[in-house]
């Protein structure tokens, strides 16, 4: 699309240019000419200023929907975070039948938990950041995000006291980002959009079936 918009663009303004620096004056009709020759102007930098406009948009729209990068990630997420993924939804399924993180003792599911909160904080910050909508982030993640991050934003709570601030710094705001639209989308409060327990624990066992080895 932009590329034909570009050559016509260019054409239309190269036949303009041409027009305007061909043109010979008569005498007698100088004025009626002159009148011509400002509409003209008009209208070239008219077509200037429209393609300008359309480049910017093309160029936010390809900085801000950049579905290569996306889809990227979405591999990775499917193809190649398997264990990772197993292995977090089973340390999220132990916290929700203890409660407590100090709890769930298993290092490999919790260091695994960690890379998956990992992978969202990655994406949270190409979205902080404009380099990707949240619409689309939305599109893609969501799902999977409410089932590894509703319950672990606690743990994450509890790492950055401990820690550092800076630990998994974009994943709530990303999820709270993707709340806010999946509540739009359905036309329902942001807290409907809370999976219970029984849901939540669905979602793991499907993950731990889905993606063990």
């Amino acid at each position: 699309m932009g590329e034909i918009f570009a050559t016509v663009f260019n054409a239309l303004a190269a036949l303009l240019l041409a027009i305007l620096g061909l043109w010979k004056l008569p005498q007698r009709a100088k004025k009626s000419h002159r009148a011509i020759r400002k509409t003209l102007w008009g209208a070239l930098g008219g077509c200037v200023l429209i393609g300008l406009i359309f480049q910017v948009t093309i160029s936010l729209h390809q900085k801000i929907y950049k579905t290569d990068l996306v889809l990227r990630y979405e591999d990775t997420f499917a193809d190649k975070m398997s264990r990772e993924r197993s292995e977090a939804a089973s340390a999220i399924n132990e916290y929700l039948q203890k409660r407590n993180w100090d709890t769930v003792t298993n290092e490999d599911n919790i260091d695994s938990m960690e890379s998956v909160l990992a992978f969202f904080d990655e994406l949270g910050f190409y979205w902080k950041n404009g380099e990707i909508s949240g619409t689309v982030l939305h599109e893609h993640f969501y799902s999977d995000m409410r089932t590894y991050c509703q319950e672990t934003l606690g743990y994450i709570h509890h790492d950055q006291k401990r820690e550092s601030v800076a630990d998994w710094e974009y994943v709530e705001p990303l999820f709270n980002e993707l709340t806010r639209i999946e509540a739009k989308r359905i036309g329902k409060n942001i807290t409907n959009c809370v999976w219970d327990a029984e849901t939540l624990r669905e979602y793991l066992k499907s993950e731990m079936r889905q993606h063990r080895k």
